[in-house]
């Protein structure tokens, strides 16, 4: 009778210690975006080595006639600090001169060289665009933008 009291207690005891590991995840809203800066980030996020994340939202932006969406990476707090940072990498250019693509909804992939890779659903009059953005030159701070497929609406 001992030994199975021994294993039940044991048994008890791991059960109880696996309902306490198995708490409810709490959720941390790290930014919120008020359109100007994008909205509606419908893809996944993607990281680097110091743990920025980047990724793309469908709309918003201050593109030349504004909202076809954007890339913005997220930095983490500085130390001692609670507060994400976000930097909008590029907007989209919806309609107008240098119509460049309009709502990635896909995530991004990168490089080896920091470039940053994704599509978007509609392009100039077509069905969407691959584009690259690279990073800004040494002393410059823009990204710049490169498409490398117009995909021809059907």
């Amino acid at each position: 009778m001992r030994i199975v009291s021994r294993g039940m207690a044991i048994t008890l005891a791991t059960l109880c210690l696996t309902d306490s590991a198995l708490a409810a995840p709490v959720e941390t809203v790290l930014f919120s975006f008020n359109y100007s800066d994008g909205g509606y980030p419908v893809s996944g996020l993607i990281a680097d080595g110091q743990g920025a994340l980047y990724g793309t939202t469908w709309a918003g932006g201050g593109g030349f006639s504004g909202n076809g969406g954007t890339v913005f990476k997220l930095s983490p707090p500085a130390k001692g600090q609670t507060a994400w940072t976000e930097t909008v990498l590029y907007s989209f250019n919806k309609g107008g001169p240098g119509y460049d693509g309009v709502g990635p909804v896909a995530g991004l992939i990168a490089d080896n060289q920091g470039a940053l890779y994704g599509t978007t659903y509609e392009g100039d009059g077509t069905g969407g665009v691959v584009f690259k953005l690279s990073p800004p030159a040494k002393g410059q701070t823009a990204w710049t933008e490169t498409v490398l497929y117009t995909r021809p609406c059907a």
